[in-house]
């Protein structure tokens, strides 16, 4: 067996993170933008209310969910999921996404809260669009009970060659 300077090592194993960390980030996106298919335009909910009149959301919300480049530094990696407002379309004279009649016409970076909360106002009455629709939490509840983050580490990480307990 050769032996390996410690720095190669740790090189080798970074990368083995990283492309874990790249494979695990994509996994939480596929399974939160199943969550928000689920809990927010699955929830039950008939009617009108959605983007021009219509019964059909824009689905901005669940293609908005954006995972980022795995960053590493030293010795530790991280990813982020995110949604990223400029995938969503913004229309405030038709109320997708914001409103000309709100001091912040744009809501795209809030309406993640908005609708995890449950925190939308009442220009439009009262109705189901207030009630709270816990998408992230539905994720991160499913995540910790089956234990998915451990698994798709140790998962991916095997896929490289390396023995994970």
């Amino acid at each position: 067996m050769p032996i390996i300077p410690y720095s190669q090592l740790q090189d080798y194993l970074l990368k083995c993170i990283k492309k874990a960390l790249d494979e695990v980030g994509e996994k939480v996106n596929k399974l939160l933008r199943e969550h928000i298919d689920e809990d927010v335009y699955h929830a039950g909910y008939q009617t009108n209310y959605y983007a021009y009149g219509t019964t059909r959301p824009t689905f901005d919300l669940r293609e908005s969910v954006t995972t980022s480049n795995v960053k590493a530094s030293g010795n530790q990696a991280e990813v982020f999921i995110y949604h990223d407002k400029n995938k969503m379309r913004l229309d405030p004279d038709n109320f997708v996404h914001g409103s000309n009649y709100w001091h912040n016409r744009d809501i795209r970076d809030i309406l993640p809260e908005i609708i995890e909360y449950g925190l939308s106002g009442d220009l439009f009455g009262k109705g189901w669009w207030q009630d709270p629709r816990p998408y992230v939490q539905n994720t991160i509840d499913e995540l910790k009970s089956q234990g998915k983050l451990k698994q798709w580490f140790k998962e991916s990480l095997e896929k490289q060659g390396l023995k994970v307990k």
